[in-house]
Protein backbone atom coordinates (compact mmCIF):
# COMPACT_ATOMS: atom_id res chain seq x y z
CA UNK A 1 0.00 0.00 0.00
CA UNK A 2 1.37 3.38 -0.94
CA UNK A 3 2.19 5.72 1.90
CA UNK A 4 1.73 9.41 1.29
CA UNK A 5 1.50 12.74 3.04
CA UNK A 6 3.11 13.33 6.42
CA UNK A 7 1.21 15.23 9.04
CA UNK A 8 2.87 17.41 11.68
CA UNK A 9 3.90 15.41 14.76
CA UNK A 10 2.57 12.23 13.18
CA UNK A 11 4.04 9.25 11.37
CA UNK A 12 2.72 8.52 7.93
CA UNK A 13 -0.88 8.36 6.81
CA UNK A 14 -2.23 5.88 4.30
CA UNK A 15 -3.80 6.87 1.03
CA UNK A 16 -7.37 8.01 1.40
CA UNK A 17 -10.02 5.28 0.97
CA UNK A 18 -11.68 4.96 -2.43
CA UNK A 19 -15.12 4.68 -0.81
CA UNK A 20 -17.19 7.87 -0.82
CA UNK A 21 -17.02 9.73 2.50
CA UNK A 22 -19.87 9.43 4.95
CA UNK A 23 -22.28 12.31 4.16
CA UNK A 24 -21.64 14.30 7.32
CA UNK A 25 -23.06 17.78 7.68
CA UNK A 26 -20.53 20.35 6.49
CA UNK A 27 -18.00 17.84 5.13
CA UNK A 28 -16.88 18.57 1.58
CA UNK A 29 -14.36 15.82 0.91
CA UNK A 30 -11.96 13.34 2.49
CA UNK A 31 -9.08 15.52 1.35
CA UNK A 32 -10.47 18.53 3.19
CA UNK A 33 -10.80 16.50 6.37
CA UNK A 34 -7.26 15.15 6.09
CA UNK A 35 -5.92 18.62 5.42
CA UNK A 36 -7.76 19.77 8.55
CA UNK A 37 -5.98 17.09 10.53
CA UNK A 38 -2.62 17.86 8.95
CA UNK A 39 -2.96 21.55 9.85
CA UNK A 40 -3.32 20.65 13.52
CA UNK A 41 -1.40 17.39 13.82
CA UNK A 42 -1.79 15.06 16.75
CA UNK A 43 -2.41 16.72 20.12
CA UNK A 44 0.73 17.32 22.19
CA UNK A 45 1.47 17.78 25.88
CA UNK A 46 1.73 21.53 25.26
CA UNK A 47 -2.06 21.55 25.07
CA UNK A 48 -3.65 21.69 28.52
CA UNK A 49 -6.16 18.91 27.78
CA UNK A 50 -3.32 16.59 26.74
CA UNK A 51 -0.82 17.64 29.37
CA UNK A 52 -0.35 14.14 30.83
CA UNK A 53 -0.86 12.04 27.69
CA UNK A 54 1.93 11.64 25.14
CA UNK A 55 1.06 10.28 21.72
CA UNK A 56 4.67 9.86 20.63
CA UNK A 57 4.37 6.06 20.35
CA UNK A 58 1.35 6.51 18.09
CA UNK A 59 3.02 9.28 16.11
CA UNK A 60 5.80 7.05 14.76
CA UNK A 61 3.49 4.34 13.38
CA UNK A 62 3.12 3.86 9.65
CA UNK A 63 -0.59 3.14 9.48
CA UNK A 64 -2.41 1.39 6.67
CA UNK A 65 -6.05 1.11 5.77
CA UNK A 66 -7.92 -1.58 7.70
CA UNK A 67 -9.02 -4.89 6.26
CA UNK A 68 -12.61 -5.95 6.88
CA UNK A 69 -11.98 -9.59 5.97
CA UNK A 70 -8.98 -11.32 7.49
CA UNK A 71 -8.83 -14.95 6.35
CA UNK A 72 -5.27 -15.31 7.60
CA UNK A 73 -6.24 -14.29 11.14
CA UNK A 74 -8.77 -15.53 13.65
CA UNK A 75 -11.46 -13.08 14.67
CA UNK A 76 -11.49 -11.81 18.25
CA UNK A 77 -13.91 -13.72 20.44
CA UNK A 78 -17.21 -11.97 21.05
CA UNK A 79 -18.34 -12.54 24.68
CA UNK A 80 -21.84 -13.93 25.06
CA UNK A 81 -22.83 -11.55 27.88
CA UNK A 82 -26.09 -13.46 28.53
CA UNK A 83 -27.49 -11.61 25.54
CA UNK A 84 -29.89 -14.12 24.02
CA UNK A 85 -32.22 -12.23 21.73
CA UNK A 86 -30.31 -8.95 21.74
CA UNK A 87 -30.20 -7.28 18.32
CA UNK A 88 -26.47 -7.02 17.55
CA UNK A 89 -24.43 -5.12 14.98
CA UNK A 90 -20.84 -6.33 14.50
CA UNK A 91 -18.08 -4.37 12.79
CA UNK A 92 -14.59 -5.61 11.94
CA UNK A 93 -12.03 -2.83 11.73
CA UNK A 94 -14.86 -0.33 11.42
CA UNK A 95 -16.68 -2.11 8.56
CA UNK A 96 -20.08 -3.77 9.00
CA UNK A 97 -20.15 -7.57 8.96
CA UNK A 98 -23.65 -8.73 8.16
CA UNK A 99 -22.62 -12.38 8.56
CA UNK A 100 -21.71 -11.77 12.22
CA UNK A 101 -24.63 -9.49 13.05
CA UNK A 102 -28.11 -10.42 14.22
CA UNK A 103 -31.00 -8.02 13.75
CA UNK A 104 -33.93 -10.45 13.51
CA UNK A 105 -35.12 -9.53 17.01
CA UNK A 106 -35.00 -5.78 16.44
CA UNK A 107 -38.13 -4.19 17.91
CA UNK A 108 -40.55 -2.42 15.61
CA UNK A 109 -39.86 1.05 16.98
CA UNK A 110 -36.08 0.74 16.62
CA UNK A 111 -34.20 1.20 13.34
CA UNK A 112 -30.59 0.03 13.23
CA UNK A 113 -27.99 -0.61 10.57
CA UNK A 114 -24.71 0.59 9.19
CA UNK A 115 -24.01 4.13 8.04
CA UNK A 116 -22.54 3.12 4.69
CA UNK A 117 -25.95 1.67 3.86
CA UNK A 118 -28.14 4.58 4.98
CA UNK A 119 -26.65 7.60 6.70
CA UNK A 120 -29.14 9.90 8.51
CA UNK A 121 -29.44 13.55 7.61
CA UNK A 122 -28.24 14.68 11.04
CA UNK A 123 -24.89 12.88 10.88
CA UNK A 124 -22.18 15.30 11.94
CA UNK A 125 -24.61 17.83 13.36
CA UNK A 126 -23.62 17.18 16.99
CA UNK A 127 -20.04 15.92 16.62
CA UNK A 128 -18.66 18.24 13.95
CA UNK A 129 -15.96 16.79 11.72
CA UNK A 130 -13.62 19.76 12.28
CA UNK A 131 -14.08 20.13 16.05
CA UNK A 132 -10.72 18.49 16.85
CA UNK A 133 -7.78 17.04 14.95
CA UNK A 134 -8.87 13.49 15.75
CA UNK A 135 -12.42 14.25 14.59
CA UNK A 136 -10.99 15.39 11.25
CA UNK A 137 -8.92 12.21 11.06
CA UNK A 138 -12.06 10.14 11.65
CA UNK A 139 -13.94 11.99 8.92
CA UNK A 140 -11.10 11.56 6.44
CA UNK A 141 -10.73 7.80 6.87
CA UNK A 142 -14.13 6.63 8.13
CA UNK A 143 -15.90 4.26 5.75
CA UNK A 144 -18.71 2.90 7.91
CA UNK A 145 -20.37 3.02 11.29
CA UNK A 146 -23.48 2.16 13.28
CA UNK A 147 -26.84 3.92 13.14
CA UNK A 148 -29.54 3.48 15.81
CA UNK A 149 -32.78 5.45 15.79
CA UNK A 150 -35.78 5.08 18.11
CA UNK A 151 -39.25 6.28 17.19
CA UNK A 152 -41.04 8.81 19.42
CA UNK A 153 -42.83 7.20 22.36
CA UNK A 154 -41.26 3.75 21.82
CA UNK A 155 -39.65 2.06 24.83
CA UNK A 156 -37.43 -0.83 23.87
CA UNK A 157 -37.43 -3.77 26.29
CA UNK A 158 -34.26 -5.30 24.79
CA UNK A 159 -30.81 -3.73 24.68
CA UNK A 160 -29.20 -3.13 21.31
CA UNK A 161 -25.58 -4.22 21.11
CA UNK A 162 -22.83 -2.80 18.91
CA UNK A 163 -19.54 -4.73 18.79
CA UNK A 164 -16.41 -3.18 17.32
CA UNK A 165 -13.80 -5.86 16.60
CA UNK A 166 -10.20 -4.71 16.08
CA UNK A 167 -7.46 -6.72 14.41
CA UNK A 168 -4.16 -5.93 12.71
CA UNK A 169 -3.86 -6.67 9.02
CA UNK A 170 -0.67 -6.72 6.97
CA UNK A 171 0.54 -3.66 8.88
CA UNK A 172 -0.66 -1.50 11.80
CA UNK A 173 -4.05 -0.10 10.82
CA UNK A 174 -6.08 3.06 11.33
CA UNK A 175 -9.69 2.22 12.20
CA UNK A 176 -12.23 5.06 12.11
CA UNK A 177 -15.68 3.93 13.32
CA UNK A 178 -18.64 6.25 13.71
CA UNK A 179 -21.75 5.88 15.88
CA UNK A 180 -24.98 7.82 15.45
CA UNK A 181 -27.79 7.46 18.02
CA UNK A 182 -31.05 9.39 17.93
CA UNK A 183 -33.98 8.95 20.34
CA UNK A 184 -37.33 10.53 19.62
CA UNK A 185 -39.59 12.27 22.13
CA UNK A 186 -40.37 10.13 25.22
CA UNK A 187 -38.53 7.08 23.88
CA UNK A 188 -36.22 4.74 25.81
CA UNK A 189 -33.30 2.51 24.85
CA UNK A 190 -30.41 0.59 26.40
CA UNK A 191 -27.29 0.45 24.23
CA UNK A 192 -24.35 -1.87 24.95
CA UNK A 193 -21.24 -0.88 23.00
CA UNK A 194 -18.06 -3.00 23.13
CA UNK A 195 -14.59 -2.53 21.65
CA UNK A 196 -12.81 -5.90 21.52
CA UNK A 197 -9.37 -6.96 20.30
CA UNK A 198 -7.10 -9.86 21.15
CA UNK A 199 -3.82 -8.95 19.49
CA UNK A 200 -2.06 -6.74 17.01
CA UNK A 201 -1.23 -3.07 16.67
CA UNK A 202 -3.95 -0.73 15.44
CA UNK A 203 -5.44 2.66 16.26
CA UNK A 204 -9.17 2.85 16.87
CA UNK A 205 -10.18 6.49 16.47
CA UNK A 206 -13.92 6.51 17.17
CA UNK A 207 -16.48 9.31 17.13
CA UNK A 208 -20.03 9.03 18.48
CA UNK A 209 -22.92 11.45 18.56
CA UNK A 210 -26.10 11.09 20.58
CA UNK A 211 -29.26 13.14 20.23
CA UNK A 212 -32.01 12.82 22.85
CA UNK A 213 -35.44 14.31 22.25
CA UNK A 214 -37.65 15.71 25.02
CA UNK A 215 -38.32 13.12 27.71
CA UNK A 216 -36.09 10.50 26.06
CA UNK A 217 -33.86 8.19 28.10
CA UNK A 218 -30.70 6.35 26.99
CA UNK A 219 -28.70 3.88 29.09
CA UNK A 220 -25.34 3.69 27.31
CA UNK A 221 -22.92 0.97 28.44
CA UNK A 222 -19.42 1.19 26.94
CA UNK A 223 -16.82 -1.54 27.42
CA UNK A 224 -13.33 -0.89 26.06
CA UNK A 225 -11.21 -4.06 25.95
CA UNK A 226 -8.90 -3.52 22.99
CA UNK A 227 -5.72 -5.44 22.23
CA UNK A 228 -3.01 -4.61 24.76
CA UNK A 229 -0.88 -3.36 21.86
CA UNK A 230 -3.60 -1.12 20.45
CA UNK A 231 -4.27 2.60 20.71
CA UNK A 232 -7.80 3.79 21.37
CA UNK A 233 -9.21 7.31 21.17
CA UNK A 234 -12.92 8.03 21.49
CA UNK A 235 -14.99 11.16 21.42
CA UNK A 236 -18.67 11.13 22.40
CA UNK A 237 -20.88 14.20 21.97
CA UNK A 238 -24.34 14.16 23.58
CA UNK A 239 -27.11 16.73 23.10
CA UNK A 240 -30.06 16.58 25.50
CA UNK A 241 -33.45 18.22 25.12
CA UNK A 242 -35.95 19.04 27.88
CA UNK A 243 -36.44 16.39 30.62
CA UNK A 244 -34.22 13.85 28.84
CA UNK A 245 -31.86 11.48 30.64
CA UNK A 246 -28.47 10.19 29.51
CA UNK A 247 -26.59 7.59 31.56
CA UNK A 248 -23.11 6.46 30.53
CA UNK A 249 -21.45 3.42 32.16
CA UNK A 250 -17.82 3.10 31.08
CA UNK A 251 -15.40 0.23 31.75
CA UNK A 252 -11.88 0.40 30.33
CA UNK A 253 -9.54 -2.57 30.70
CA UNK A 254 -7.60 -2.94 27.43
CA UNK A 255 -5.39 -1.00 25.07
CA UNK A 256 -1.83 0.25 25.35
CA UNK A 257 -2.96 3.87 25.34
CA UNK A 258 -6.60 4.88 25.78
CA UNK A 259 -8.18 8.32 25.66
CA UNK A 260 -11.92 8.83 26.20
CA UNK A 261 -13.61 12.22 25.77
CA UNK A 262 -17.27 12.52 26.78
CA UNK A 263 -19.00 15.86 26.24
CA UNK A 264 -22.60 16.23 27.38
CA UNK A 265 -24.70 19.33 26.71
CA UNK A 266 -27.78 19.76 28.90
CA UNK A 267 -29.41 22.11 26.44
CA UNK A 268 -32.92 22.48 27.91
CA UNK A 269 -34.44 22.57 31.42
CA UNK A 270 -34.98 19.31 33.28
CA UNK A 271 -32.25 17.35 31.51
CA UNK A 272 -30.24 14.89 33.61
CA UNK A 273 -26.88 13.19 33.03
CA UNK A 274 -25.23 10.31 34.90
CA UNK A 275 -21.62 9.39 34.12
CA UNK A 276 -20.10 6.37 35.86
CA UNK A 277 -16.73 4.90 34.94
CA UNK A 278 -14.11 2.35 35.93
CA UNK A 279 -10.63 2.25 34.41
CA UNK A 280 -8.14 -0.47 35.26
CA UNK A 281 -4.46 -0.41 34.29
CA UNK A 282 -1.51 -2.74 34.68
CA UNK A 283 1.86 -3.13 33.02
CA UNK A 284 2.63 0.21 31.36
CA UNK A 285 -0.91 0.87 30.20
CA UNK A 286 -1.97 4.52 29.97
CA UNK A 287 -5.65 5.42 30.32
CA UNK A 288 -6.91 9.01 30.09
CA UNK A 289 -10.53 9.97 30.79
CA UNK A 290 -11.88 13.45 30.08
CA UNK A 291 -15.45 14.54 30.68
CA UNK A 292 -17.22 17.84 30.05
CA UNK A 293 -20.75 18.44 31.29
CA UNK A 294 -22.17 21.69 29.94
CA UNK A 295 -25.13 22.96 31.99
CA UNK A 296 -26.53 25.22 29.30
CA UNK A 297 -30.02 25.48 30.81
CA UNK A 298 -31.60 25.91 34.23
CA UNK A 299 -32.99 23.12 36.44
CA UNK A 300 -30.62 20.43 35.17
CA UNK A 301 -28.68 17.82 37.15
CA UNK A 302 -25.52 15.83 36.60
CA UNK A 303 -23.73 13.17 38.63
CA UNK A 304 -20.31 11.69 37.93
CA UNK A 305 -18.47 8.85 39.65
CA UNK A 306 -15.22 7.59 38.12
CA UNK A 307 -12.92 5.08 39.79
CA UNK A 308 -9.42 4.04 38.76
CA UNK A 309 -7.39 0.97 39.71
CA UNK A 310 -3.74 1.17 38.64
CA UNK A 311 -0.94 -1.33 39.25
CA UNK A 312 2.66 -1.96 38.20
CA UNK A 313 3.77 1.03 36.07
CA UNK A 314 0.36 2.03 34.75
CA UNK A 315 -0.63 5.66 34.34
CA UNK A 316 -4.09 7.15 34.77
CA UNK A 317 -5.53 10.58 34.01
CA UNK A 318 -8.91 11.97 34.95
CA UNK A 319 -10.07 15.45 34.01
CA UNK A 320 -13.71 16.25 34.72
CA UNK A 321 -15.04 19.69 33.81
CA UNK A 322 -18.47 20.94 34.83
CA UNK A 323 -19.53 24.18 33.17
CA UNK A 324 -22.53 26.07 34.61
CA UNK A 325 -23.53 28.90 32.32
CA UNK A 326 -24.80 32.29 33.47
CA UNK A 327 -28.53 31.60 33.16
CA UNK A 328 -28.38 28.00 34.40
CA UNK A 329 -29.90 28.59 37.83
CA UNK A 330 -31.02 25.69 40.06
CA UNK A 331 -28.21 23.51 38.70
CA UNK A 332 -27.29 20.43 40.72
CA UNK A 333 -23.88 19.02 39.74
CA UNK A 334 -21.79 16.46 41.61
CA UNK A 335 -18.53 14.86 40.57
CA UNK A 336 -16.17 12.40 42.28
CA UNK A 337 -13.00 10.66 41.14
CA UNK A 338 -11.53 7.96 43.39
CA UNK A 339 -8.29 6.14 42.60
CA UNK A 340 -6.60 3.06 44.02
CA UNK A 341 -2.86 2.51 43.44
CA UNK A 342 -1.67 -1.09 43.78
CA UNK A 343 2.00 -0.35 43.16
CA UNK A 344 4.47 2.35 44.25
CA UNK A 345 5.31 2.83 40.56
CA UNK A 346 1.72 3.48 39.45
CA UNK A 347 0.66 7.09 38.93
CA UNK A 348 -2.57 9.00 38.47
CA UNK A 349 -3.26 12.65 37.62
CA UNK A 350 -6.71 13.81 38.67
CA UNK A 351 -8.16 17.23 37.97
CA UNK A 352 -11.82 17.89 38.78
CA UNK A 353 -13.02 21.30 37.58
CA UNK A 354 -16.05 23.46 38.36
CA UNK A 355 -16.62 26.54 36.21
CA UNK A 356 -19.68 28.33 37.56
CA UNK A 357 -21.28 31.54 36.27
CA UNK A 358 -24.64 31.24 38.05
CA UNK A 359 -25.28 31.97 41.73
CA UNK A 360 -28.23 29.70 42.64
CA UNK A 361 -26.60 26.27 42.25
CA UNK A 362 -25.55 23.20 44.21
CA UNK A 363 -22.19 21.96 42.96
CA UNK A 364 -19.56 19.72 44.54
CA UNK A 365 -16.53 17.79 43.43
CA UNK A 366 -13.81 15.71 45.01
CA UNK A 367 -10.85 13.47 44.21
CA UNK A 368 -8.88 10.90 46.22
CA UNK A 369 -5.81 8.74 45.63
CA UNK A 370 -5.03 5.91 48.02
CA UNK A 371 -3.74 2.38 48.52
CA UNK A 372 -5.17 -0.88 49.80
CA UNK A 373 -5.73 -1.25 53.51
CA UNK A 374 -2.87 -3.54 54.54
CA UNK A 375 -4.64 -4.67 57.69
CA UNK A 376 -7.67 -5.75 55.68
CA UNK A 377 -5.44 -7.67 53.29
CA UNK A 378 -3.63 -9.32 56.19
CA UNK A 379 -6.98 -10.35 57.69
CA UNK A 380 -8.09 -11.97 54.44
CA UNK A 381 -4.80 -13.82 54.10
CA UNK A 382 -5.05 -15.04 57.69
CA UNK A 383 -8.38 -16.59 56.73
CA UNK A 384 -6.84 -18.65 53.94
CA UNK A 385 -6.95 -16.43 50.86
CA UNK A 386 -3.85 -16.15 48.70
CA UNK A 387 -2.20 -12.80 48.09
CA UNK A 388 -3.72 -12.34 44.64
CA UNK A 389 -7.16 -13.42 45.83
CA UNK A 390 -7.08 -11.07 48.81
CA UNK A 391 -5.89 -8.18 46.63
CA UNK A 392 -8.57 -8.81 44.02
CA UNK A 393 -11.30 -9.15 46.63
CA UNK A 394 -10.46 -5.75 48.10
CA UNK A 395 -10.06 -4.23 44.66
CA UNK A 396 -13.40 -5.64 43.56
CA UNK A 397 -14.96 -4.16 46.69
CA UNK A 398 -13.58 -0.77 45.67
CA UNK A 399 -14.86 -1.06 42.08
CA UNK A 400 -18.10 -2.95 42.66
CA UNK A 401 -20.43 0.05 42.97
CA UNK A 402 -19.57 1.16 39.43
CA UNK A 403 -20.03 -2.36 38.04
CA UNK A 404 -23.22 -2.92 40.04
CA UNK A 405 -24.72 0.30 38.65
CA UNK A 406 -24.77 -1.11 35.10
CA UNK A 407 -28.49 -1.50 34.37
CA UNK A 408 -28.20 -4.61 32.15
CA UNK A 409 -28.98 -7.80 34.04
CA UNK A 410 -25.87 -9.96 34.49
CA UNK A 411 -23.50 -7.65 32.59
CA UNK A 412 -21.84 -6.11 35.65
CA UNK A 413 -21.21 -9.56 37.14
CA UNK A 414 -19.88 -10.86 33.82
CA UNK A 415 -17.41 -7.97 33.59
CA UNK A 416 -16.36 -8.44 37.22
CA UNK A 417 -15.51 -12.08 36.56
CA UNK A 418 -13.29 -11.03 33.65
CA UNK A 419 -11.59 -8.23 35.56
CA UNK A 420 -11.03 -10.12 38.82
CA UNK A 421 -10.45 -13.75 37.79
CA UNK A 422 -8.39 -14.69 40.86
CA UNK A 423 -11.25 -13.90 43.20
CA UNK A 424 -14.12 -15.23 41.09
CA UNK A 425 -12.08 -18.28 40.13
CA UNK A 426 -12.03 -19.65 43.67
CA UNK A 427 -13.58 -23.11 43.94
CA UNK A 428 -15.81 -22.00 46.76
CA UNK A 429 -16.46 -18.82 48.71
CA UNK A 430 -14.93 -18.84 52.21
CA UNK A 431 -17.47 -19.02 55.03
CA UNK A 432 -16.47 -15.65 56.46
CA UNK A 433 -17.45 -13.92 53.18
CA UNK A 434 -20.94 -15.40 53.06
Amino acid sequence: MAITKKAPSFGTLPELPQDPPLPMRGLVSRQEARDGFADRGLPTTRQEEWKYTRLSALAVLELGLPESSLPHMSLPTIPQRQNDGWPTLVFLNGVYREDLSQLDDLAGGVSAGNLAGSAPEGLGGIAAWDETALSSLNAAYGVDGARIQVAPGFRSSKPVRVVWLGAQGAQPTLVSPRLYVSLGINSELTLVEEFIGEGGIYHTNAVAEVSLGSGASLEHVRVENESLEAFHTTRIDVHQARDSRYANYYVSAGGRLVRSDVRVTLAEPGAEALLNGLYIGSGERHVDTHTTVDHAAAHCASTELYKGVLGQRARGVFNGRVLVREDSQKTDARQHNLNLLLSPDARVHTKPELEIYADDVKCAHGATVGQLDQQARFYLRSRGLGLDQATQLLTYGFASDVLDSIPVEGLGKSLAMELFPEFFGMDETPDFLI
